[in-house]
């Protein structure tokens, strides 16, 4: 089960296809990207944080 966005507000839960389950969805180079971007948050910060990400208009 994936929980989407919609569009206009709100969420939409959906059961996700069995090939897409294991699929790599992020490009290697944003993942390393949002481990820079994490590991600058957990020293602002000076410990672990749990941070929620989103990708917008891509």
């Amino acid at each position: 089960m994936v929980v989407f966005a919609l569009k206009d507000g709100g969420t939409k839960k959906q059961e996700l296809e069995p090939e897409r389950q294991n699929r790599q969805v992020l490009t290697d180079e944003q993942i390393l990207q949002l481990e820079g971007i994490g590991r600058k948050v957990e020293e602002h910060f000076g410990s672990p944080q749990d941070i929620e990400w989103c990708l917008a208009d891509d």
